[in-house]
């Protein structure tokens, strides 16, 4: 049995992470896919799934990045393919150093306090089982 996306065939016994892989690389626009029917343990394993890809697509990111970068002195800071065109930026980040603050205020722990803020969260950790 197939199912049909966006004019696109997956096999409807692929595991959860072979249908996942197949429903990422499709663009569904901004709006989630339908999780009604999703298990807990679906939802784990496709969380799962999108971290490796993520972890895998920013070390690819990081190579063509080096890879462009290292080929700067060859073009000016646009750049034009057959589907997306680029734009080197410089530029610099200002960043507050914590540790420098903490330092300031090692003697004021007060003060030091009133300045934080706590936001609450939850973290969900995923860990390869199989």
């Amino acid at each position: 049995m197939t199912t049909k996306r966006k004019g696109k065939t997956m096999a409807a016994d692929a595991k959860p992470a072979e249908k996942l892989t197949t429903v990422c690389i499709y663009d569904y626009g901004n709006k989630p896919p339908n999780f009604a029917n999703a298990t807990p343990e679906y939802l784990i394993d496709a969380l799962g799934e999108i971290r490796e890809m993520s972890k895998k697509c920013k070390k690819w990111e990081g190579w063509f990045k080096e890879a462009i970068l290292g080929r700067r002195a060859d073009f000016k800071a646009a750049i034009n393919g057959e589907a997306y065109s680029g734009l080197l930026v410089d530029g610099e980040q200002v960043r507050i150093d914590s540790d420098a603050v903490r330092e300031h205020f090692k003697d004021d722990p007060e003060t030091l306090e009133k300045l934080m803020k706590v936001i609450p969260m939850v973290t969900i950790k995923t860990t390869r089982v199989g």
